[in-house]
């Protein structure tokens, strides 16, 4: 996104030099190698791989995708090893610089890797139209990957084939700063536009290629803006100065039954609120869960159905900054509006829902919510059969959607 293609792949040969277990035995060593891209120069000062099916040659041509990027994949579809460490490799060009910090890969086989190990990159970012950039990607490991059916897509020409699957993910993050070109660089703060991610954390187990359980754990993704940016600026209008989101989850998946369980998965803001998410959904084609044509896969999730939904919301700053900052456009005080607003709400709900009975308690639950905005626990729960997700979508009958499904809203409790 940020280089050209050709440098692109380079740095791709780079991370994924992947692949080991049986061949035809033999050590390959590589120093001070140079490759020529269209816009810069990739160096290498080290490359050793251990008991590997490829000469010499093979090894040097996997890495110069200068010439030939589809040979060097196709290569890497084919490359085993038991073990492939590349160090010192640094990129110069137009466009900025990498600096790669050590690569490893072991038990290399064809496209699957039982262990990667990427202490890094550092990127400096140059001709840019808003200035210079920075760019540092953390440690990254990853175990018992198979990136051999994301290759195959790729030198097939089948971007709906893609896929890859890992045991375990771990990642130190990476920390972003770049210029915002509507901002001066003198102006008060700085004009600089940063991001960053404290770590990513994620485990997958699989029956064949079906995931069956997973978690993952996505923490601190923070993004600050210039102080005089018109985005930092309507932040600071609801009273905040930086976005601080996280995410964590888990999900059991059985192929036999086709049922899925979610549990907790989480959002969370800081100074913001928490979204909690339960969900126990049925029919769900294992066919979902792998390469496959966006076609056929939509057909399928059409048949999926649902038993419980519940969603949880605890407030932490969101609702009070809101109520606070439409107040004061206003001219009103935040009290007066929420009574406002709470009062509007138990009117023209039960009138939006049609007149239903089971209208009646979630305008109550939506008015104590608004009145003192500490939490509420919306759930859906079927009655009866599992209700299928289309009929859910095409519903626009209040009264046909409570036959289906009974709908509890609790607040503040």
């Amino acid at each position: 996104m940020i280089f050209s293609k050709p440098v692109r792949m380079a740095t791709t040969a780079l991370l994924f030099c992947i692949s080991a277990v049986p061949a035809f035995a033999g050590d390959v060593t590589l120093d001070n190698l140079t490759i020529q891209e269209d816009k810069g120069v990739l160096r290498i000062a080290r490359v050793d791989v251990t008991n590997t099916n490829f000469t010499r040659e093979e090894v040097q041509r996997l890495l110069d995708t200068s010439a030939d990027s589809k040979g060097s994949l196709e290569l890497l579809a084919r490359f085993t090893a038991d073990r492939m460490t590349i160090s010192g490799a640094t990129f110069a060009g137009d466009e900025g610089t990498m600096i790669f910090a050590p690569i490893i890969a072991t038990g290399v086989d064809k496209g699957r890797v039982a262990r990667l190990a990427a202490d890094g990159v550092d990127i400096t970012l140059k001709n840019m139209d808003s200035g210079p950039g920075d760019l540092k990607i953390k440690a990254l490991d990853i175990e018992r990957a198979d990136f051999a059916p994301l290759l195959n897509a790729v030198l097939a020409g089948r971007p709906d084939l893609m896929d890859f699957q890992a045991e375990k993910i771990v990642w130190a993050g990476f920390d972003l700063s770049v210029a915002d070109e509507h901002v001066k660089a003198d102006a008060p703060g700085g004009n600089r536009i940063r991001m960053s991610l404290r770590g990513l954390n994620a485990t997958t187990q699989y029956q064949g290629t079906i995931p069956v359980l997973s978690s993952a754990d996505i923490n601190n993704l923070v993004i600050e803006l210039p102080p005089t940016s018109e985005g930092a600026r309507s932040l600071a209008n609801v009273g905040y100065k930086k976005l601080d989101f996280s995410i964590s989850g888990h999900m059991r998946y059985d192929p036999v039954t086709r049922e899925m369980t979610i549990d907790d998965y989480t959002m969370t803001g800081v100074d913001v609120g928490r979204l909690v998410i339960a969900a126990k959904l049925g029919n769900l084609d294992p066919a979902l869960f792998g390469p496959g044509a966006p076609e056929a896969k939509l057909a399928a999730s059409v048949l999926a159905n649902m038993s419980v939904l519940e969603l949880r919301f605890v407030n932490e700053g969101a609702v009070d900054k809101g109520f606070a900052f439409a107040a004061e456009q206003q001219g009103k005080t935040a009290p007066a509006l929420r009574s406002e607003v709470s009062m509007m709400a138990g009117q023209m709900l039960p009138l939006l829902l049609g007149g239903n009975p089971a209208a009646l308690p979630l305008a109550r639950g939506v008015q104590d919510f608004l009145r003192d905005s500490r939490n509420f626990t919306l759930t859906l729960k079927s009655r009866g059969a599992p209700v299928p997700l289309s009929s859910l979508a095409a519903l626009g009958d209040p009264a046909t959607f409570f036959a289906l499904v009974d709908v509890q809203l609790k607040s503040n409790q």
